[in-house]
């Protein structure tokens, strides 16, 4: 069983935090878990659960959420690895969000496109874009991560992330938004 803490600094100057708890079955090759998040502004409490299924190379990953007074949320995805060593990895990945408010009769859908390459030492790296049709959104993502502290028997690790996207189109086009945090991860 895993149990993670993340916190992050968004650019409005909120602050979120998500807590989510995991338990993997390497005979089935599954993960399972639940998460909540949130910030201290205005913004609801989210709360959902996750699972993600590994088989020859590649991810599917699904996650159900409520935006507590709000939003039903559905994500779909599937990544596959390209390359592999002892050090280095990168991958691809293809994800389908579905968000409905309960009282919309019809959900808006968004799309995003990544690739990821994470070294042994827990670094990495993603660039995604991503695109909203209904808003005619289309983001451009980049993330770092950056292994702080590791213990010696690898059960407990703190990281840094920063973020950075760049608004190409849509509502938000010029505008670029900047974020970072620490994450803290312990496996019992």
């Amino acid at each position: 069983m895993e149990l993670d803490g993340i916190g992050t600094s968004n650019p409005g100057g909120t602050n979120n935090v998500r807590l989510q708890t995991l338990k993997t079955f390497d005979k089935h090759n599954l993960t399972i878990g639940a998460f909540l998040s949130g910030n201290h502004y205005q913004y609801p409490l989210v709360f959902g659960i996750f699972s993600k299924f590994h088989c020859k190379g590649y991810t599917i990953s699904t996650q159900c959420s409520r935006t507590l007074h709000n939003y039903l949320n559905g994500l779909f995805a599937v990544e596959k690895i390209m390359y592999k060593s002892d050090k280095h990895a990168v991958d691809i990945d293809g994800m389908l969000a579905r968000a409905k408010e309960p009282y919309s009769k019809s959900p808006f859908y968004g799309f995003n496109l990544g690739i990821n390459y994470n070294h042994s030492r827990g670094h990495g790296v993603r660039v995604s874009t991503s695109y909203i049709p209904d808003v005619n959104c289309v983001t451009v993502n980049t993330s770092f991560k950056l292994n702080i502290w590791t213990s010696s028997n690898k059960a407990t690790a703190l990281d840094f992330t920063l973020n950075i996207s760049q608004h190409l189109t849509g509502i938000f086009r010029g505008l670029n938004s900047y974020g970072g945090g620490l994450g803290f991860t312990h496996h019992f």
